[in-house]
Formats: C-alpha cells, sequence, structure tokens
C-alpha cells in the first residue's frame, strides 16, 4: 500500500502538472496582460515545467502535517519554510515552494533569517493568483443615517485598530477637511514647540506641537479624535501627526507628535478622518473610541452583504541574515499604515523627530536587511501603506524586477545602507528594472519611487515611473562634500512623468546628493514634473544635483516640460553634462544657483531651447559651457539668460553679454529642427545642424521605460 501511494505521489505530481500547464498554454491573452506580456508569461511557464522532486506544495486546503506534495500539500508558509529547511538538507539543488491559488492573511510578519534554506523561490503556482497580505473583514453591518445620508454602521473588535480601509482591492477614502483644497496656517507661533531658538536641533525646526489655525474654518464645530490626522504641507516636507485637543481660546490645534519642519504662516494643512465630512459614497470614518466604523455606501450596496476589508497588519515579510530566497508572481498586498518608528541613526530622530525628507523613517511592508541574494520577480505591490519593498542596511546582490507598485503609501523601493568603509557593512549590487511605479506617496506624500540613501554599483534602469508627489529616483545622501560611500550607480532608461503634481518643492524627477563617483544618469525621460505653484513654492525639476553632488555623468537624457529648469545643479563639482535635451521646460532649461570656486560642471554638446531663459543664474556657478545649441522658439537667435536669481526683464543677458562672460563658446544657434517642439516630439531630421555642427548623437527617447509595451 505505501508503494503505490509513492506511486500516486509521483504521478500527481509530475503528470498533473504537465496536463494542467499544457492546458493553460491553450488559454487565450489574459485581460490585464499585453500580448509581450501574456508570450512571456507563457515561454516562463513552460521552462518550469519540470518540477524538481524536492518542491513543496502550500494550499488553503492543506494540512501542515502532511509531507508538502502535489497531492498532500501543506497549509501555512511556516510549514513550507520548514520542510524546505528538511529538504535543503538532503540536497544543494535550487527548488521552489508552490503556493496554490488563494489569499494569505499575514497578522504578523513572515520572519526568514539565516536557518531559512538557501536558493529557494517561492512561487504562485502556474498560472493561480496568490495574495499575502494583511485584511480583516468587517462585517455585519446595519443601515442608520449620518450628515442627512444613508450610511451603513458596524461594530468592530476593540482591539482592533486600523488607518486604512478596502472595497475589491480599492482603498476607500477616509474624510478629509476641507474636502477639497487646503487650510492655511494663520500665523507662526512656535511657543508650543519643543525647542526655542537656543537649543533647536537644526534651523528648520522647533519641534511644534501646534497650528495656529484661522478662526472661520470652524474646527470647534468638528468631531476629532485620536485617529484623525492632521497633516501640513511645507518645502519638501509632509509632516504627519494626529490630532491631540483644540485650545479654543488661542484657536490652536494641538498634536500628538511634533511636526519635524516648523510651521509657518501660509503653510497649508488638512485633516482626516472626521466625522462631520462623512457624506459621499466610497466614503468612511473610524471611531477608535467607540470601536465603530462607519461608510457611505454606493448605490446597489446592502449592509446584509457588504464586506468591507481593515488593514490590520503593516508588515508581511522580515528576512535578517537570509540568504538566496526569491519570490515570484506574487500579489503583496493591502496592508496598513503607522507613523514611522524613528531611525536612531538619524540625528533628529534622538531629538524625537522624524526625518523630514523622502520618508527616510518609513518601514517596508517587505523588510530585507543583513542578506544576500534575494529577489523579486513579477510580484505586484497594491495598496502598500508604508514603503513596499525596503532594502535596509547591509543587503547585497538583490533585485527587484518585472514588478508592478500601484497605491504605495510611501516609497516603492528603498535601498538604505550604512556611509561605511567596511565591505561587509555596505548595502550593493541592488538592482531595481524594468518594473512599474503608477502611485507612491499616497499616505507620506514626500516619498520616493526609488529610494538609494547610502548604497553603491546599484542599477535603477527601464522603471516606468508617474503619478507621485514628490521625486521619483533619488540616490545618495550626504548633505556636501564630505565621504559618502555612493558611487558606481547606473540610473538608465526610466520613464518618469506625472510627479510632484503641485504638492510640495525642491523635487525632481531624478535627484542626488553628495559625491558619487562613477555614478552616471543616462538615457531617462523625464516630462510633467509640477512643484507647490503657490506663494514660497519653487523647484519642479527634471534632473537635480543638489547639494554637493559631484563627478556624476548626465547623458542622453531628455527632460522637457518641467515647471522649473530641466537640469538644476544646486552645487556641486565637476559633474559632466552631455549630449542631453532640455527643452521647453517652462522657467528655462538649465540652472546652477550657487557660487564656488570650482567647475560646478562641464555642459558640452547638448541641445538646449525653449520659448524662455535658457541658462539661469548664470553668476551664481561656474559652467564650463562650450559646443551646445541654443535656440528660442519666440526669439530665434536671441536667446535669453539671467544673471542670477532675478528673473526679472532688467536681468536677462543677451549671447552677447553671455561671451563676455566666458560661456556660449562653440555655441550654435540654429533652429535643431525637432520634428515638434511645441508638441514634444523631439525627433530630429537628419539634417539637424546639432547632428552636423556640434557632434550631436541622436538616440531613441522612446525606448525609455519597461519593454512591457504592447
Amino acid at each position: 500500500m505505501d508503494f503505490l501511494r509513492t506511486l500516486i505521489s509521483i504521478f500527481m505530481a509530475v503528470f498533473v502538472p504537465l496536463s494542467s500547464l499544457v492546458c493553460f498554454r491553450q488559454t487565450p491573452k489574459g485581460e490585464n496582460y499585453t500580448q509581450y506580456e501574456w508570450s512571456e508569461k507563457l515561454e516562463r511557464q513552460a521552462r518550469d515545467m519540470v518540477k524538481s522532486g524536492y518542491d513543496i506544495y502550500v494550499s488553503a486546503d492543506g494540512n501542515d502535517e502532511n509531507d508538502g506534495s502535489f497531492a498532500t500539500p501543506v497549509k501555512s508558509i511556516a510549514a513550507a519554510k520548514q520542510k524546505a529547511k528538511d529538504n535543503r538538507a538532503k540536497t544543494d539543488e535550487p527548488f521552489t515552494v508552490w503556493l496554490r491559488g488563494g489569499d494569505y492573511r499575514l497578522y504578523s510578519p513572515v520572519i526568514f533569517d539565516a536557518s531559512d534554506a538557501e536558493n529557494v523561490t517561492y512561487r504562485a503556482y502556474e498560472n493561480e493568483k496568490v495574495s499575502f497580505n494583511a485584511e480583516y473583514d468587517i462585517t455585519g453591518w446595519s443601515e442608520t443615517e449620518v450628515n442627512g445620508v444613508k450610511a451603513f454602521v458596524c461594530d468592530v473588535p476593540g482591539e482592533l485598530d486600523f488607518n486604512t480601509l478596502i472595497k475589491d482591492d480599492k482603498v476607500l477614502k477616509a474624510t478629509r477637511y476641507p474636502e477639497s483644497g487646503y487650510l492655511t496656517v494663520e500665523k507662526s507661533d512656535h511657543s508650543d514647540g519643543l525647542f526655542d531658538e537656543s537649543d533647536r536641533p537644526w534651523d528648520y525646526t522647533y519641534g511644534d506641537m501646534a497650528i495656529v489655525y484661522p478662526e472661520d474654518c470652524a474646527l470647534e464645530q468638528l468631531t476629532l479624535n485620536e485617529n484623525t490626522v492632521v497633516r501640513v504641507l511645507h518645502y519638501w516636507c509632509a509632516d504627519t501627526s494626529f490630532f491631540a485637543r483644540l485650545d479654543k481660546q488661542q484657536n490652536k490645534l494641538f498634536v500628538t507628535k511634533p511636526y519635524t519642519m516648523k510651521v509657518e504662516k501660509g503653510d497649508r494643512f488638512f485633516l482626516e478622518n472626521v466625522f462631520e465630512l462623512l457624506n459621499t459614497p466610497g466614503e468612511w470614518f473610524f471611531d477608535k473610541e467607540n470601536s465603530r466604523v462607519y461608510y457611505v455606501p454606493g448605490e446597489g450596496e446592502t449592509a446584509d452583504t457588504l464586506v468591507l476589508k481593515a488593514c490590520v497588519n503593516t508588515q508581511l515579510i522580515n528576512m535578517e541574515n537570509a540568504h538566496g530566497i526569491t519570490f515570484e508572481d506574487i500579489t503583496f498586498k493591502n496592508t496598513d499604515w503607522c507613523y514611522p518608528a524613528l531611525d536612531p541613526e538619524n540625528s533628529l530622530a534622538r531629538a524625537g523627530l522624524k526625518h523630514p525628507q523622502a520618508e527616510f523613517d518609513s518601514e517596508g511592508a517587505v523588510r530585507v536587511s543583513a542578506s544576500d541574494g534575494i529577489s523579486f520577480i513579477n510580484c505586484d505591490f497594491l495598496n502598500i501603506g508604508n514603503t513596499a519593498i525596503k532594502f535596509d542596511r547591509m543587503v547585497k546582490n538583490s533585485t527587484v524586477e518585472k514588478c508592478r507598485f500601484n497605491e504605495i503609501g510611501a516609497n516603492c523601493v528603498y535601498i538604505h545602507g550604512y556611509n561605511a568603509t567596511e565591505k561587509e557593512r555596505i548595502t550593493e549590487n541592488i538592482r531595481v528594472v524594468n518594473n512599474r511605479i503608477e502611485g507612491y506617496g499616497r499616505v507620506f506624500a514626500d516619498a520616493i519611487g526609488v529610494l538609494v540613501t547610502h548604497a553603491r554599483n546599484c542599477e535603477i534602469s527601464h522603471n516606468e515611473i508617474s503619478d507621485g508627489y514628490y521625486t521619483a529616483i533619488s540616490v545618495g545622501w550626504v548633505w556636501g562634500y564630505s565621504y559618502s560611500v555612493t558611487c558606481n550607480n547606473k540610473i538608465t532608461d526610466n520613464l518618469i512623468y506625472d510627479i510632484g503634481q503641485g504638492w510640495l518643492s525642491d523635487m525632481g524627477g531624478i535627484y542626488t546628493l553628495g559625491i558619487q563617483p562613477g555614478t552616471v544618469i543616462s538615457g531617462n525621460t523625464i516630462h510633467n514634473v509640477a512643484a507647490d505653484p503657490g506663494e514660497g513654492g519653487y523647484g519642479g525639476w527634471g534632473v537635480y544635483l543638489d547639494e554637493g553632488s559631484s563627478y556624476i555623468t548626465v547623458k542622453n537624457n531628455l527632460a522637457y516640460d518641467c515647471g522649473s529648469q530641466g537640469l538644476h545643479q544646486h552645487y556641486g563639482k565637476d559633474n559632466t553634462v552631455t549630449n542631453n535635451i532640455f527643452a521647453m521646460n517652462r522657467l528655462g532649461q538649465v540652472r546652477s544657483s550657487r557660487k564656488e570656486e570650482h567647475t560646478a560642471f562641464y555642459l558640452t554638446g547638448n541641445i538646449i531651447a525653449g520659448d524662455s531663459a535658457m541658462i539661469t543664474n548664470i553668476e551664481c556657478g561656474k559652467i564650463n559651457d562650450k559646443g551646445n545649441l541654443y535656440w528660442d522658439y519666440k526669439n530665434g537667435e536671441n536667446v535669453l539668460s539671467s544673471k542670477n536669481e532675478d528673473l526679472s526683464f532688467d536681468n536677462r543677458a543677451y549671447a552677447p553679454y553671455m561671451k563676455t562672460a566666458g560661456y556660449y563658446k562653440s555655441a550654435v544657434f540654429e533652429n535643431p529642427l525637432f520634428k515638434d517642439a511645441h508638441g514634444f516630439d523631439f525627433n530630429l531630421a537628419a539634417n539637424s545642424p546639432a547632428i552636423e555642427k556640434i557632434g550631436f548623437v541622436p538616440w531613441d527617447y522612446t525606448q525609455a521605460g519597461t519593454d512591457w509595451k504592447a
């Protein structure tokens, strides 16, 4: 009998998967795939037809006492991990943990460490859909009326706490005050801050604990509670805190967490989770004090059938000292967000303040630290409250490839590290390639699409990044010219567009900090970068070389229709900017904004064209400007520049002044013959003077982004 069972298991493990795969290959193109994606998926599956004898199967219908075969799968990922350890003791060959279709709800993170089997892939079985999520079903609704509209209400367990509610894999909108636009801070008042002028740890902070609000915004009439979020937008920071109390005599709103950047008169702010604003289908409100959730239903929704999903966990996977593990074809989705745990390496954290830039403190729904050879291939990350993937310190030789990120609360991919000299402590050799990022910073607006702090030899290439409220790609974390481990990174062939969207200031499609020898920014197409348009708002640049950015090559990039310039270097030295197109940006094309004794950058062989200032602030930084083509579609060869920060008419300079000042060396002033500059078609005619006279080498800028195009 045992022999017969063995034969049946072999048959089920080998022939059943083979037959199902053959059947699947006859399936027509899926609705959510392009023809290219579908063909590639089938080809990949064909390569995987032969399963290893050491493969393990997991199913919601399994039992952890089973042997993990196809016929008798285990039920939990924890059991599969143990089976993988047992099998690794028997073989050095790679094998796979196959996850059968279904939702794996993780109310605490799955832990991987040095004890886990190496060279193992955790993968969805064939064409079955697998998700790791943090969902908790909310059912048992009853009908009521709220604010004059029909609503549903449901009591939830007292220990349940959450900030995110999901319906049909869509994040539901928490109530917001005001419903559109913003409130503005009435006046600057730092008297309730943690610090004063004598002891504040940073020029931009007082650790403010209160906002002076306008009297006419009537906050006293609102029901505010501990789950009411109070967000302030200023400069490059979206400060987040929670409601504490109102002082009606002084018109002050007090919060529970200090704001990192000083709250000043005119700053924009708004509130979330406010009861009185519950009036629109799809909105919800959480009364944490009474453990009660309210929801305004849409057409056709009934209280007795409604199921909403609260996201009750922020982290799905935590890997530390793990090696050789791959996740493939898995959806990571529906996690909550929280105020971040402060990073003790940050000096502001030691003063109780979260970092003001790029959501530096944000934790990952998937966290990897001190690990090697960790990969995420063809995975989806959907409705993640914090950062999606965080490669924390001391991660090496790891990959994120062909993944999709959508509706991410903070950063999508965060590569973090020590600014170390010892090799074992350095984060390095991380690849983020061929991914689609569509929507980031949904909770923390100052987050980044792909953030690299201290890391070297990384590749960020062929990604498509859009629909964020701050910078798309940020590399480097040293302000100035001191030692930085960040070097030899390749930021190439990315497509970046529709970022900023008027929320914050001081951003770029690609942003760098500190000295970075060997770093190359090449082949990227960047457009529609829009900073805060209000008073005091500034800086929506294409490529932004900020504080101390040095020894970087910027080549073969196209930046157009950005709110400010196509290229801005704040300060740095000996960067090479060559064979780029900076065209039709709104405030000009190239800018340098700090005067230093050394050469800021070498500007050679570029096409610089537009309807306004060509090079601004020329006397603020030393630019070695040689062999570029300049053209103004309004004024022809009479291109304009600005002598300094002042962009007024009286401060503009024409070509004769520029040449006297040492610029426009070997310059060509002719129409570059773009196919349609005003229509943003920058293909060059074969007889373009840029090609013939400055040696410009065209490239196919439409190849930026993923290769998933149909």
